[in-house]
């Protein structure tokens, strides 16, 4: 009985540092026009090329973002804006890590 009470309470100890090691990092960055000024309220889509999933946000008004509690892989990462050709950029990410992007969009010809 005691040897069952031991192994329980070691199991109870155990399972919150499980917990606190989940396999995940994150995209952050900044989005910019072509001569180096923030592009507030920009949408930011973020899909997992493994999966398919997706995240979307918004850019805030220093024009950075920021794309939490992703799984590691390969993802893109989508930028749009009025005015602005939409940009695509490639990004990994790695457990425990934040990627780091500058994107900066083009004016739109159209």
């Amino acid at each position: 009985m005691r040897r069952a009470a031991l192994l329980l309470l070691w199991m109870i100890a155990m399972s919150g540092s499980l917990a606190a090691q989940v396999p995940t990092g994150a995209i952050a960055g900044t989005v910019t026009d072509q001569v180096g000024a923030v592009l507030p309220k920009a949408a930011v889509s973020v899909t997992n090329r493994d999966t398919g999933a997706a995240r979307s946000v918004q850019t805030g008004p220093d024009g950075s973002f920021s794309v939490p509690t992703l799984p590691a892989g390969p993802y893109d990462v989508l930028i749009e804006a009025p005015g602005f050709q939409p940009t695509v950029s490639p990004v990994d990410v790695a457990v425990g890590t934040t990627t780091t992007v500058k994107i900066s969009l083009q004016v739109s010809t159209r």
